[in-house]
């Protein structure tokens, strides 16, 4: 736009077409009428069903904007805006081909033949007995949404960076994202009443009986995460060169999606309940308020090619010269833990149980065997609340009353270090010693400590960690 202010514009358009078996095989379940079932069932290109079984996504319009405005020689300020689309891989399990009657495997153990029997053989036959589009002939069904859409992220950012000297950049920005329409499973036949004796409020007790299960893939999740972003950057001066990071971030989101979160303590897959999906909105399972890493690498300035001692002879440079040390470092705060509960009958038809919450948690002595501390308070509840403790099993036929990530593991922390000496030998060949300490340290960074409130011998203890011991590692290495 003008020597100072460089402007970028763009409109993008997509479209998803409905993946469909070639040869429609495959069953949905109208999760819109389970009065009207086992009719309910839906096969693909029969009786008006499109071959899908969903719709496709016709307005996906994402546009982008970003700037860059050169305020002097010395400092910069850019912005930018995006909508970006995506259609999630999903549980593999969980697709409409894996419904009766077309079920795409099959699997039989026979008994070997002994002298006192014949053992079982597998027969032909025995690979076709399955159930059919009948009342009963499964527990579970696959379903999805008929106007599932594709996730929509709403992607912006701010960012100012100035030079300082000749070889230091100073950058701060805030960064966020809005996702919308995320894909979620949920178990679809929970009871619109929990309890042992309100089976019949299954909504879809008809098609696959009590206990059955119809779990639905549905863009019903949601998330947004807003964070202050610092760099500070050395490039190379005088054989220094280094970048440090520093974020400060919230993550929130209803749901960790399909395959959850491995290694932190988040909320099932499943919500607790189904009718109330923003009840699991919390600090998302990965949520890392503070994090930090850094990289350096510093060659010592003596010897040949460096600002002192180039024109030493050869035996005086493997002496003082070629020696080059390096460093990096990741850390970061606690991820958030979710307090459960075992509470078969509130977990309701496989949604994550949470415990309920009468009190915030006061932590004191806090220590491996005791994270959540020696207070009165870190003592669950047998039942109901005794007027002390901040936590406790939730009550019978009901639903935890726990938020998402109320409480925090212990953080992270591993530092690598590295030196090198190389040794001159022919013009611009050389021989290279390396030494390399992974967690150089030996810092233990701890795994979440229990967190089932209705299991009172584990709860709160650390028994393992995430990090690895230290490591060395040597290397001699000839270039040329």
């Amino acid at each position: 736009m003008t020597p100072k202010l460089t402007l970028n514009l763009g409109l993008r358009y997509g479209y998803d077409q409905p993946m469909y078996e070639v040869n429609n095989k495959e069953v949905n379940v109208d999760v819109k009428h389970p009065e009207t079932c086992p009719a309910c069932l839906l096969v693909a290109g029969e009786n008006g069903a499109s071959r899908a079984l969903y719709n496709a996504f016709y307005t996906q319009f994402m546009p982008r904007v970003s700037f860059a405005y050169q305020m002097n020689p010395q400092m910069v300020i850019r912005g930018g805006y995006a909508i970006t689309d995506d259609f999630e891989g999903m549980g593999a399990a969980q697709r409409l081909t894996q419904n009766p009657p077309f079920i795409p495997q099959y699997s039989y153990s026979s008994t070997a033949p002994s002298a006192a029997s014949g053992g079982t053989p597998i027969r032909v036959s025995q690979g076709f007995n399955v159930g059919g589009l009948t009342p009963g002939a499964s527990n579970k069904y696959e379903a999805w949404d008929p106007n599932i859409k594709p996730e929509l992220i709403q992607q912006y950012n701010l960012t100012l960076q100035t030079l300082v000297g000749s070889h230091f950049t100073f950058q701060v920005g805030y960064v966020g994202n809005v996702a919308q329409h995320l894909v979620v499973p949920e178990p679809y036949n929970q009871q619109t009443i929990p309890g042992p004796t309100n089976t019949a409020t299954q909504p879809f007790k008809a098609l696959v009986g009590v206990g059955g299960q119809v779990y639905l893939t549905l863009a019903e999740g949601y998330s947004n995460y807003n964070a202050l972003q610092v760099q500070l950057r050395q490039r190379q001066w005088h054989g220094l060169e280094y970048t440090f990071n520093y974020t400060w971030s919230k993550n929130m989101t209803n749901n960790p999606g399909y395959f959850g979160t491995g290694g932190v303590d988040g909320p099932g897959t499943y919500p607790q309940n189904i009718y109330d999906p923003h009840g699991d909105y919390g600090v998302a399972a990965f949520d890392t308020r503070n994090a930090v890493n850094f990289v350096g690498v510093y060659a010592l300035p003596f010897g040949h090619g460096r600002d002192h001692g180039d024109h030493v002879n050869r035996f005086v440079d493997w002496a003082i010269g070629g020696w080059k040390v390096s460093a990096e470092a990741v850390l970061y705060s606690g991820f958030p833990i979710t307090i459960g509960s075992s509470n078969a009958s509130a977990s309701n038809n496989g949604g994550g149980a949470r415990a309920n919450q009468y009190r915030k948690l006061i932590i004191k002595n806090r220590s491996l065997a005791h994270w959540f501390g020696t207070d009165p308070s870190a003592t669950p509840c047998a039942a109901a609340s005794n007027g002390v403790c901040a936590y406790g099993a939730e009550l019978p036929n009901s639903f935890g009353t726990a938020r998402v990530g109320t409480e925090r593991a212990p953080g992270y922390r591993v530092v690598d270090a590295s030196l090198f000496k190389q040794f001159r030998t022919y013009k611009e060949q050389f021989i290279q010693f390396r030494i390399d300490g992974f967690n150089v340290g030996n810092i233990a960074s701890y795994y979440y400590p229990g967190s089932t409130a209705s299991t009172l011998s584990t709860f709160g203890q650390i028994t393992s960690t995430l990090s690895p011991a230290r490591q060395l590692q040597y290397s001699l290495k000839y270039e040329f």
